[in-house]
């Protein structure tokens, strides 16, 4: 769908997104195109049109032992995470949703990018009200899961 609308280019192996066909591409991380930054949390991949475009769909992707792939009409590979989260919310909650929760790290990029591919295939607003939580800081640091530095119930109870 998103190929047939003009929202995609396929290079070096994969389907990426083009943001600069998408209008509203920095309306709800309230930014201007230039003051989001490409490579800030990953190398800027050299196949893309603009450094802030990004993968749909990998068959070529730096993780060579990936685990989960299913065949497509551009090769065996897997989704990108952003389309993961828009397939799944889209399949399971339908093409309007109400409320749409995450943490405020994931506005510039992540939720940004929902909404790009999202609205893009299904042609209409597809979340009405976006939730962001603050990070919950421990010991100076925020909380993360990646990074062990989270709270248990057992190390509360202690």
């Amino acid at each position: 769908m998103l190929e047939k609308k003009g929202y995609t280019y396929e290079a070096n192996g994969n389907v990426y997104f083009e943001i600069d066909k998408f209008e509203n591409y920095t309306e709800l991380a309230n930014r201007s195109i230039n003051e989001l930054e490409a490579g800030s949390r990953i190398e800027i991949d050299p196949n893309k049109k603009n450094p802030l475009d990004f993968v749909l769909w990998f068959t070529n992707s730096k993780f060579s032992n990936q685990i989960m792939q299913w065949s497509s009409p551009w090769g065996v590979g897997f989704p990108g995470w952003h389309l993961e989260c828009s397939a799944m919310s889209i399949k399971y909650l339908g093409d309007r949703i109400d409320i749409h929760c995450g943490g405020v790290d994931h506005i510039p990029v992540h939720h940004t990018n929902e909404i790009a591919q999202s609205e893009a295939a299904i042609g209409h607003k597809w979340v009405n009200y976006w939730l962001h939580g603050e990070f919950l800081v421990l010991d100076g640091g925020k909380m993360s899961k990646s990074k062990g530095e989270f709270l248990t119930l057992s190390s509360i109870v202690e």
